[in-house]
């Protein structure tokens, strides 16, 4: 490209330089060049960028108002420039959304701005906010991008709102009929059993959409205030009594952020079986095979139990029962994983799709609720084993590919192998988590914040364990002392990005030292035997691409 190699955090300016500003998604799915004024390019990108003009694979001009613009000089570079090429592909999924974005905005604004072109709502729209809060994705206030969807986030509270109204009406007819039913014993028996239970229904729909409400007030804050996301988070946990929501742990996640039967002869793939795995009750075997498919056996005789299950469209690498033995999960070449029904064969769902390369390895939680996939694109990630939802972003820090992971039998660590020799043990309990968003935020909602956020509902302490005063922050500075010292809030903090310790938008790592111990907090454990290096007389093994 130029007659030295830019840095890493040149590489970092020109990737804000190109994508999006000067590459697009054009409507048959590929990549097109597009024109942007010069004076909106990264200050840290102008160099190198003239330096490209210089070489002819930029072109500057002159729009109608004389101001500097810039474009790639020919498509051809969008594709023979491989750095580029990995960056258009690591952002093609946000340019996807980014061009859907316009299209629907261009369509609303064109069509009189009706309310019946508000597209984007519920997850759609919770993706296009959290695209344009990316700072390179970010569009201006008086953008029409920005307009529609400020419009579709005021009707999505509006649906909610609603929503909400109908489901407190719902529990009064209920209460009514309960209290008006006293025609006889068995009648009214009957009558009070039926509005007790949609009472209670619409009691637990009601906390589940207060949960969901709350989820999406903390992604919203999250950026702004770190202290008040973890804390709505941690209320979107506690808002449903019994189980909480894959949303709420998603928004609290995402702010912190393995005998003589074996001699028996199985013969029924077309291709190299890469993975086995015994149901828990060791009656059953499921196999994973290059040929796309599963199978499920007699592990006493041996026979095949049903057909082939389908769905995969590349090799299958590996297969877990869950353990309670209902599950079946597969990982596969085609970067999807897919849960099957243990007994019947059939597919749950649609694929779980959010690895960018070859998923090596899954592994169920104890309890069976949660699964966790390791892939070749050096991440980990967790799911929600009864809906499929992921909970959270993926696990980052491995340096190369993810070969397995594996659940501590208590489930709240979670550890990963990977070929960059190290193992990573990783805090996936809930429990845990909420503690660490209560340390991090180092207070309770403020009386005013509670208000706003939980309406009428009784007013409590979200973190039990901090004591200190919990009225609105007028109160607390007229009830403190002059010079009284405070503990410093997230709030305070000038970049709260990382707390000490854990990260807080991803589960938090316990690292490895430098002599290949693994730690657990200050207490060193049992090192974990590094991969040895290879030596001089010693071959790594060559694998094609379709090999582990």
């Amino acid at each position: 490209m130029t007659d030295a190699n830019p840095t890493p955090e040149g590489l970092e300016a020109l990737h804000a330089a190109f994508v999006p500003t000067m590459v697009r998604i054009n409507a048959g799915g590929g990549y097109a060049r597009r024109s942007a004024l010069f004076n909106m390019m990264p200050q840290r990108a102008v160099a190198l960028l003239r330096r490209l003009v210089d070489a002819r694979l930029l072109i500057t001009d002159r729009d109608p108002e004389g101001r500097e613009t810039i474009e790639v000089a020919h498509e051809a570079l969008l594709r023979t420039w491989l750095q580029l090429s990995d960056w258009l592909i690591e952002d093609r999924d946000k340019l996807r959304l980014l061009e859907s974005l316009q299209r629907s905005a261009e369509e609303w604004d064109q069509g009189g701005r009706r309310d019946d072109l508000l597209i984007h709502r519920n997850g759609r729209l919770k993706d296009a906010e959290a695209l344009l809060a990316n700072p390179r994705f970010s569009v201006p206030e008086a953008s029409v991008k920005r307009a529609y969807l400020n419009t579709c986030s005021a009707a999505q509270q509006a649906r909610e709102s609603a929503e909400k109204e109908e489901q407190e009406r719902r529990i009064r007819d209920a209460k009514k009929i309960a209290q008006r039913t006293i025609i006889g014993l068995g009648v009214a028996l009957l009558v009070a059993a039926l509005a007790g239970w949609q009472y209670f229904e619409a009691k637990r729909e009601t906390q589940r959409a207060n949960a969901g409400r709350l989820a999406i007030a903390a992604e919203k804050e999250k950026d702004h205030s770190i202290g008040l996301g973890l804390l709505l988070a941690t209320e979107a946990v506690g808002a449903t009594k019994s189980e909480p929501t894959p949303e709420a742990q998603s928004a609290l996640l995402s702010t912190l952020l393995a005998n003589p039967r074996l001699q028996k002869i199985l013969d029924g793939h077309d291709a190299v079986v890469w993975g086995v795995a015994f149901s828990p009750d060791g009656k059953r075997l499921a196999s994973a095979s290059g040929d796309q498919t599963v199978r499920l056996w007699d592990a006493e005789s041996g026979q095949p139990l049903g057909a082939r299950l389908t769905g995969h469209d590349a090799v299958v690498w590996r297969v877990a029962f869950s353990p309670d033995g209902k599950r079946l999960a597969s990982a596969s070449v085609d970067k999807t994983v897919r849960l099957w029904d243990a007994k019947s064969g059939q597919p749950l769902g649609p694929p779980l799709k959010g690895h960018d390369a070859i998923v090596q390895s899954v592994a169920f939680s104890p309890d069976s609720k949660r699964l966790a996939s390791a892939s070749k694109d050096k991440t980990v990630r967790l799911w929600d084993a009864e809906s499929g939802q992921p909970l959270g972003p993926r696990f980052m820090g491995h340096d190369s590919n993810v070969r397995s992971d594996a659940f501590s039998p208590d489930g709240k660590r979670l550890a990963s192998a990977s070929h960059d020799k190290t193992v990573r043990l990783w805090d996936v309990d809930l429990q845990s988590w909420l503690k660490r968003a209560c340390a991090i935020a180092n207070r309770n909602l403020t009386r005013q914040e509670w208000r706003k956020y939980q309406g009428n509902l009784p007013h409590r302490k979200t973190c039990p364990d901090l004591s200190g005063p919990d009225d609105d922050p007028q109160t607390a500075a007229i009830q403190s002392p002059p010079g009284a010292s405070k503990a410093p809030s997230a709030e305070s903090a000038s970049a709260p990005t990382e707390a000490p310790g854990p990260a807080v938008t991803a589960p938090p790592v316990i690292p490895s030292r430098p002599d290949g111990r693994a730690r657990i907090g200050p207490t060193p454990v049992q090192p974990v035997s590094p991969v040895p290096p290879a030596s001089g007389n010693r071959k790594e093994p060559v694998t094609s691409p379709a090999g582990p």
